[in-house]
């Protein structure tokens, strides 16, 4: 019987896309196959350790939040917020970041009542869960409601309720409240002063050094007396502008072709420690050790970079060094530290922590590279 030509010609085209199906499948089965990226799907993980949560803490006191961050890339920075507003923030000191770190971070609550403190570690973009530490603020001794804050402290005089600044570390003092004003002297640490004036927001004080009127940032100053709640807000002197004296136009010549000479950027660094916190009252085992953590944080507020540097903590007069180094600061920019020191012998000392330890940067002043704390060290 013939084959009908319709068929015939139904069965080569079937046969065709047959063998073209088998052809694409060996080709494809050719190909290599695709290595599977690995993608860190976990997030950062904290966790407080101390204080416990639904601890009582005084109003206008310090209080201090040890938690610890890990992360199996490394954690760039972590936050604190207080009923949802930040009121800390540290950087790691690490390009890459911290996989398993402790932090300190200090809040000042200004009001009682009960704060939900949120601590916060961040890969990039990346945010951990939030670690809940709930506080009871309870009154202490009452003060007057203002805009400035008052430092609870020593009574410098019973008998003399005038405003005074003590300075907390090595300061500046300017003609005018901004770091663009003329430095009229270089303030000791330990240095207590009259307040006479300040900004509205508290941001600068005016001081009267033994006739000599100046200001000061009020970031690095601790304000002590009754009437400081009356300080007068006081207009800023006029914003100093450079002298320039015309001088007659030149008769233009043309100038020999040169090779131009690269010269580095004008301005000198001036390292700055900022805060300098960790514990104060310390308690040991009998015959052992105790570890504590303190922050330190440094701002380069001069007009160059620094390069690399090391910051040191140290018990004077002659206790053990601890070193850490910190990478090049940018004019304006700030590092936070964290550095361990053990203590295993009982008393009072003073430890002091030191910037540009080695002296390898050139500065604007050496006399706010130090800042120390009286450290009481007890064993039970």
């Amino acid at each position: 019987m013939r084959t009908p030509r319709f068929l015939l010609i139904c069965a080569l085209v079937l046969s065709s896309a047959v063998m073209g199906a088998c052809n694409l499948t060996q080709q494809e089965e050719r190909l290599p196959t695709a290595t599977p990226t690995t993608l860190v799907s976990t997030k950062p993980i904290v966790t407080i350790i101390s204080p416990a949560s639904g601890v009582e803490h005084r109003v206008n006191t310090e209080l201090l939040v040890t938690a610890n961050v890990r992360d199996e890339i490394g954690v760039d920075r972590v936050q604190m917020t207080a009923n949802g507003s930040p009121v800390k923030t540290i950087a790691s000191d690490s390009t890459s970041g911290d996989t398993d770190k402790n932090v300190i971070l200090n809040y000042t609550p200004l009001v009682t009542g009960d704060v939900t403190l949120a601590v916060t570690a961040f890969r990039g973009a990346v945010a951990s869960d939030p670690a809940i530490l709930n506080v009871r603020v309870v009154a202490s001794q009452p003060t007057a409601t203002t805009g400035i804050i008052v430092t609870q402290g020593p009574v410098i005089d019973p008998n003399d309720p005038t405003c005074r600044a003590l300075i907390n570390s090595g300061l500046n003092f300017r003609a005018g409240p901004g770091t663009n004003y003329t430095i009229l002297t270089t303030l000791a640490q330990g240095a207590v002063i009259p307040v006479t004036g300040r900004l509205g927001d508290n941001s600068w004080y005016q001081l009267n050094n033994f006739g000599t009127f100046g200001w000061v940032s009020g970031a690095f100053v601790s304000l002590y007396g009754s009437f400081c709640v009356s300080v007068p807000v006081i207009a800023a002197p006029a914003t100093p502008t450079p002298n320039v004296t015309a001088t007659p136009s030149p008769t233009i010549t043309p100038p020999p072709t040169a090779t131009p000479t690269l010269t580095e950027t004008p301005g000198v660094a001036d390292l700055v420690i900022n805060i300098f916190e960790g514990a104060e009252d310390i308690e040991f085992p009998s015959g052992g050790e105790t570890n504590e953590e303190y922050s330190i944080t440094i701002s380069n507020v001069g007009s160059r970079r620094t390069g690399d540097f090391a910051v040191s903590l140290q018990l004077r007069p002659d206790g053990e060094i601890r070193k850490v180094n910190v990478a090049n600061l940018r004019p304006g920019e700030s590092a936070a530290v964290l550095i361990d020191y053990t203590f295993d012998t009982a008393g009072t000392f003073i430890l002091e922590a030191v910037v540009d330890a080695d002296e390898v940067v050139t500065e604007i002043s050496e006399a706010n590279n130090k800042a120390q704390l009286v450290v009481t060290v007890t064993e039970n």
